[in-house]
């Protein structure tokens, strides 16, 4: 299971400030809302979702509390669903519905797009209910075309039905629901373009196809306002390592890894954080530096 409640998360500035509109009356239920959601962007889940526990115990009544733990417990790119948070998942779905009549349209959208993700048949099939949810949420894309987050989240569920699969040969033509993901990021950018979010999922969507397309957004992105959201000071790299900028990679994965390290003397983790994220950021310096004929880096372990 990918959370452990047993100290509540910190609070960290950085990520305490999203503008997401949430309907609360708590401002701390608020600051960890926005947290869990800058934490579900930057790939820590588990924080997220602890995050969003957090959130519900300083206010009950929030329907997107719960609606953030449904979201942080699903399936993403990196990892299929844990079997074993099926149940809270359920339930955090259950909570946000019964609640969504205190909500704005925009979060009972959300909250009812969700709501298709999650079926009470352990034996339901997870790719009919991934391309559920990705329908549900482009179709609140299309009826809140001006609201950024609710753009990457529609893209990061289409993202989801395909995962790291997102070209055919070519690197041109679109696999399933890529096109309109990466349609979504861009329109996010070019009126926004410091949503990490839309830069993180452009990142993921052209690395593979048309890297030099991201790397606006990864020069943006390289310089984060997220800190604390390790991965999404690792990503830029991704995009620098294949533009041959090897030496912008080591940069900008010696800062997440040392994020990373902050994060874990602070919050803790079990999970993919500590044996996942954290060791793909100390990789990427590695064969970085390799790349960059920085021998010296390369071989230091206390480079970072």
């Amino acid at each position: 299971a990918p959370t452990n409640d047993a100290a509540p998360i910190p609070l960290y500035a950085d990520l305490a400030n999203s503008p997401f509109p949430v309907t609360t009356d708590s401002s701390k239920a608020r600051r960890y809302f926005s947290q869990g959601l800058l934490l579900n962007y930057g790939f820590n889940h588990s924080g997220a979702v602890r995050s969003f526990r957090q959130a519900q115990r300083l206010d009950p009544g929030c329907a997107m509390c719960w609606w953030g733990e449904a979201l942080a417990l699903g399936p993403n790119i990196n990892a299929p669903m844990d079997d074993r948070d099926r149940d809270a998942a359920l339930v955090a779905m259950d909570r946000a519905m019964a609640l969504r009549s205190g909500a704005s349209p925009l979060e009972r959208a959300l909250i009812e797009a969700v709501a298709t993700r999650y079926s009470r048949d352990p034996a339901a099939d997870r790719a009919t209910l991934d391309a559920a949810y990705a329908d549900a949420m482009l179709q609140v894309a299309r009826q809140f075309p001006a609201d950024d987050d609710v753009a990457v989240l529609a893209a990061e569920a289409a993202m989801d039905t395909t995962p790291w699969n997102y070209w055919e040969p070519d690197r041109k033509t679109p696999i399933g629901l890529s096109g309109e993901a990466l349609r979504l990021v861009e329109t996010v950018l070019a009126r926004n373009p410091s949503h990490v979010q839309a830069a993180h999922l452009a990142i993921h969507l052209l690395e593979a196809s048309d890297p030099q397309r991201a790397e606006r957004a990864a020069d943006r992105l390289a310089n984060p306002i997220t800190p604390s959201a390790a991965h999404l000071v690792h990503m830029p790299g991704h995009i620098f390592y294949a533009r041959g900028r090897y030496a912008d990679s080591i940069r900008v994965n010696v800062a997440a890894a040392r994020a990373d390290e902050a994060y874990l003397r602070t919050a803790g983790d079990n999970g993919l954080v500590r044996y996942g994220y954290y060791p793909h950021n100390i990789h990427f310096i590695v064969t970085s530096a390799q790349m960059a004929g920085d021998m010296a880096t390369a071989i230091d372990r206390k480079s970072v």
